[in-house]
């Protein structure tokens, strides 16, 4: 009998635990049912593409790129504000594309949003870092970097810029002999991650003479390569689907141990030889590490080497294909519009005069220079979208939209939109001249984002690509091949799907 006493005891105790998780359970099923009507009222009313019942829109596009240029098209050709896609039915993304939309989730600090394709599957490889966090760490770790971004630390990476741009002027020459054309992406993207390596690591492993051979070069494209096939496969969605079961996932994983060993094991060894010495106080420049190693908090707790190691690969990653894709369709629009590339020239030439180095000094006067490049970002955006998640209630244009949904900044929509620019097809850098610009939105022009989350690294971004430009301008002419046909392609960056084929010639004088 006291068996039998014990064992319905006992089944009551697990009836009630399994009668709480259910319950748990339920409620929060029901929580999220009643989320997903509100939102699909809600959403439904924007503008947008008709969706299936439940497969959404994602079968109604090829790509990402294909949306992009569809919509655009669709919906911004005709002066919409924001628009939705269904990712499935209970999964739409509205994408803002107006300064009006953009510039009310922009001023927030919303999160970055943690679900579908994009920021989670950055996770692995850059960890809790600026680009992905939230809440009280994106706080303390902005703060703790902000400093490495000064004007006087930028300031002394003006030396590596024109080094590394000497190499890349050499390889550009030699690439061009004979009347040939190449394509400018590739030697772009070595510039610049020889440039952020040395930055933020000190590390020089001569990257634009070794190229794909150098394994971490390979890895760090292979990395960009996985995440990009990865969002237009649903089933690889799962993490634990994707990193157990794929062929991708197992490499992913692969290549994210060794680029971690990578930049730990330098990190490692610098804070060793700063503990070791008095480095730190004979430098006349702290670089970008020993910033991030000596930081510390209000309550005097630095960052571990794997927040830093977070932090630097994070900066390669946001640093490398948007500045290779920026110096890249600047050389096509040079080599487009000639009258423009020969009043950069002029203008180099005027500040420069016979000294073929650019300094810190030389940058405020490149004055049409900046508005170039300015309107090459408007016209090819090098970051598309970003995007967020609300955390609160909002009303965009008119529409209710409540918490929880995921919002994109339609970069690309907004540069490009005809009821924010006058002639937005047309390649003009004097409609940044002057006062002209600054008369208009602010959140009009946004290609490093705005608001609390803009990026921090914009300026040193900035700085590099005008060095690079101007070397590459004052040395050679630059002309495209007119057999050859240049498509824009919408990804993580704006490339081109077929290259952009350039030649460059030594100016006679």
């Amino acid at each position: 009998m006291g068996f039998i006493t014990s064992y319905f005891r006992n089944t009551r105790g697990n009836m009630g635990a399994v009668t709480l998780v259910v319950t748990y359970a339920a409620l929060r099923i029901f929580k999220y049912l009643k989320w997903l009507r509100l939102v699909i009222t809600s959403v439904s009313k924007l503008p947008g593409p008709k969706p299936h019942w439940f497969f959404g829109n994602i079968f109604q596009i090829k790509d990402f790129s294909d949306l992009m240029f569809r919509m655009h098209e669709e919906c911004i050709g005709k002066g919409d504000k924001l628009y939705v896609f269904w990712l499935f039915r209970f999964q739409p993304i509205i994408i803002l594309a107006h300064p009006d939309t953009m510039k009310v989730v922009m001023r927030s600090n919303a999160p970055k949003t943690m679900i579908g394709p994009g920021y989670p599957f950055l996770v692995p490889w850059l960890g809790q870092s600026l680009l992905i966090a939230n809440g009280p760490k994106w706080e303390r770790n902005r703060r703790l970097l902000t400093p490495a971004f000064h004007f006087s630390i930028l300031t002394g990476y003006f030396k590596l810029y024109n080094e590394v741009a000497d190499v890349l002027l050499d390889k550009l020459a030699s690439g061009s002999k004979d009347g040939k054309y190449l394509d400018i992406f590739k030697p772009a993207s070595m510039a610049t991650l020889d440039t952020l390596l040395q930055c933020s690591l000190g590390y020089k492993g001569n990257v634009q003479l070794v190229g794909d051979s150098h394994p971490y070069v390979t890895a760090v494209n292979r990395l960009g390569h996985l995440i990009d096939k990865r969002s237009f496969h649903f089933h690889h969605y799962a993490e634990f689907i994707y990193r157990y079961f794929t062929a991708d996932g197992k490499e992913f994983f692969k290549i994210c141990d060794y680029v971690h060993k990578f930049s730990k094991d330098i990190i490692s060894k610098r804070r060793k030889e700063l503990n070791e010495s008095k480095e730190t106080e004979k430098k006349k420049h702290l670089d970008f590490l020993d910033i991030l190693i000596t930081a510390k908090d209000d309550n005097g707790i630095g960052l571990t080497d794997d927040e830093i190691r977070a932090e630097v690969d994070t900066f390669l990653f946001a640093g490398h294909d948007t500045t290779s894709s920026v110096l890249s369709w600047s050389m096509y629009c040079l080599g487009k519009y000639k009258d423009i590339q020969d009043k950069v020239y002029q203008e180099v030439k005027e500040v420069t005069g016979n000294n073929k180095i650019i300094d810190s000094e030389d940058i405020p006067k490149l004055k049409y220079l900046t508005c170039f490049l300015k309107e090459v970002m408007r016209v090819h955006t090098p970051v598309p979208v970003t995007n967020r998640t609300l955390d609160e209630d909002i009303v965009l244009d008119g529409y209710d939209i409540p918490a929880g949904v995921m919002v994109d900044f339609g970069i690309f929509h907004c540069h490009n939109h005809p009821d924010v620019w006058e002639n937005p097809t047309e390649f003009k850098p004097e409609r940044f001249e002057g006062d002209k610009h600054h008369e208009m939105d602010p959140y009009s022009f946004t290609p490093f984002s705005a608001g609390p989350r803009n990026c921090i690294g914009l300026n040193f971004a900035q700085n590099e690509e005008k060095v690079l430009i101007a070397r590459i301008v004052e040395r050679f002419e630059i002309s495209l091949d007119p057999d050859h046909t240049v498509i824009p392609f919408l990804e993580v960056v704006m490339r081109a799907k077929t290259g952009i084929m350039v030649n460059f010639k030594e100016r006679s004088s």
